[in-house]
């Protein structure tokens, strides 16, 4: 009897949990983990377990539920195509690229005659294209699926993606036009599509209907249950940034430096955001006049990141354009060259010629040149120094 009220009651809480799954998986996925630990061999809890994770935006803790999982039940939860599926996004998401490949041709050996499932293998095949930058392969791949069922979702949304990572905005916006009303009506509730629309009408300089687009987005996540990817937030932060909306920006990235979730990649993300809206305030003071404030702000911004060197490039670009080029060489003078960019070095040769520091001016100018030999702003800050320096013919 007591085992009967036992699997009656996980069996409960399995439904409960797939109930919640959709909008809120972390609470779903614990309730998926109490399944197990009664029942350690239950399939469909540990399916989604791993498939909330994933939801929630933890895919590395995905992963390791999906590394737990008992042999046989790992073997039979990889019948499911759709988990397999779902699986290879994972790894896809962590960058493990091979691994969701090998899972992509395992699921498509395994439906070679059901079509439906057949296009979201593909579909997801094309995403792992997009991943590695395959770009035109991808747009290829949906087009493709397109051909063989053309209300397929997942396929529109994949080629508004591919066309906007091959910077062709404008074909993409030209291309939502063409998706059928009632794919339309589908996608409009996805906030994926939404992210990837708002990245389009950023680029094609639409920034006000780019953010309301990623309001629509930060919609979808509910704080403490279901948070919004670290992706979103920065994402909607830089709209923000190029729209001027500096409320909205602030309460955005007070949110983002209150995260401990955050990769070191994604902590110097936000330090870049946090240092480009300075850089953003201080052209407005200087433009309206007032540059010692232009000054005080990347002062403060130049003590809260050293070693930024976009800050350091516009303060003591700020220095030239009020004839104090000792002042701006001297920012230079203190960094260290075997970390420099390009944009250090770009900015020390312009520096260096304002302040007519031609020897050094020369050797910055000889080693970025070395290391950097491509670089536009480089070569553009080259032509200018031999031009201070009084050598029109190198320039």
């Amino acid at each position: 009897a007591q085992v009967q009220d036992s699997e009656k009651r996980s069996s409960a809480q399995l439904r409960c949990a797939e109930l919640l799954a959709t909008n809120d998986p972390r609470s779903s996925a614990r309730l998926a983990f109490d399944v197990i630990r009664l029942q350690p061999n239950n399939v469909d809890a540990w399916k989604l377990l791993v498939s909330d994770e994933h939801v929630a935006g933890r895919d590395q803790m995905a992963l390791t539920a999906a590394d737990r999982m008992p042999a046989d039940v790992y073997k039979q939860a990889t019948r499911d195509v759709d988990f397999v599926i779902m699986l290879a996004a994972t790894h896809q998401a962590m960058g493990q690229y091979s691994t969701a490949s090998n899972l992509l041709t395992d699921a498509r050996n395994a439906t070679r005659d059901d079509v439906q499932r057949s296009n979201a293998i593909e579909a997801q095949t094309a995403a792992l294209m997009l991943a590695e930058g395959n770009a035109q392969g991808a747009y290829r791949l949906y087009v493709k699926i397109l051909r063989r069922s053309p209300n397929e979702s997942d396929a529109w949304n994949g080629i508004i993606s591919a066309l906007h990572q091959a910077k062709q905005d404008q074909d993409a916006l030209t291309q939502v036009q063409q998706i059928p009303p009632e794919v339309a009506e589908k996608l409009q509730r996805d906030p994926g599509f939404l992210q990837t629309l708002a990245s389009v009408y950023g680029a094609t300089g639409h920034n006000q209907t780019a953010v309301e687009m990623m309001g629509r987005v930060l919609a979808h996540y509910q704080p403490g249950r279901n948070d919004a990817p670290y992706s979103v937030q920065a994402q909607y932060s830089w709209l923000l940034l190029d729209a001027g909306d500096e409320t909205q920006l602030a309460d955005m990235l007070g949110q983002m430096g209150r995260r401990t979730d955050l990769t070191p990649g994604q902590q110097q993300q936000t330090r870049n955001l946090w240092a480009a809206w300075s850089i953003r305030k201080a052209a407005h003071e200087e433009k309206s006049g007032d540059s010692k404030q232009a000054l005080k702000i990347l002062e403060v911004a130049s003590q809260a990141f050293p070693a930024n060197g976009d800050i350091r490039r516009a303060m003591a670009g700020t220095y030239i354009r009020n004839n104090e080029g000792k002042l701006a060489f001297a920012l230079y003078q203190q960094i260290d060259w075997t970390q420099a960019t390009a944009i250090d070095y770009a900015g020390g040769v312009a520096a260096a010629g304002a302040a007519r520091q031609k020897d050094t001016g020369r050797q910055w100018l000889a080693d970025g040149l070395e290391r950097f030999p491509n670089d536009t702003e480089l070569l553009t800050a080259a032509a200018q120094f031999e031009k201070d320096m009084g050598d029109t013919h190198k320039a």
